[in-house]
């Protein structure tokens, strides 16, 4: 049965991200990133965008129920090996983090108050299209963190 579950819930994820893309689309199409790359590691399912200089992660994080996105900055072109800092810079900061800095507020001000998935990517899809000078200039307010 817990095979089962498991083989269920790749179906699950993966059928998920294939919805999703239409929300990201953008991503590819105007900001000229690369991808999606889709990652599954401990119950969190990851669809990453790569740039120039940042990356977008869209993470499923299954448990909770909930979608974070992350602006990662970029060392040599190559994600970071290290989650949140590396070489003593920070390098990946949630999104709503990083509007609070850039746009002011809260970052509770620009988290999702849906509860289903689905809502919940649509709603970090229109934060990165209505803030994309935040997020391309994501490594200016890395730094002051």
């Amino acid at each position: 049965m817990a095979c089962l579950a498991w083989i269920a819930g790749e179906v699950m994820g993966v059928h998920m991200f294939k919805e999703w893309r239409d929300h990201f689309l953008f991503l590819v199409n105007e900001w000229g990133m690369e991808g999606p790359s889709i990652a599954r590691y401990a119950g969190v399912e990851t669809m990453t965008y790569i740039g120039d200089t940042v990356a977008i992660e869209i993470e499923c994080e299954m448990r909770e129920r909930r979608v974070f996105v992350l602006i990662v900055k970029l060392e040599e072109g190559q994600l970071p090996e290290d989650y949140y800092v590396s070489n003593g810079e920070v390098v990946r900061l949630h999104l709503p983090k990083l509007l609070s800095l850039c746009a002011g507020g809260s970052p509770r001000d620009y988290v999702s108050r849906h509860a289903d998935l689905e809502s919940q990517a649509q709603d970090y899809a229109g934060l990165l299209k209505t803030y994309a000078d935040c997020v391309h200039r994501s490594e200016m307010w890395m730094r002051n963190v």
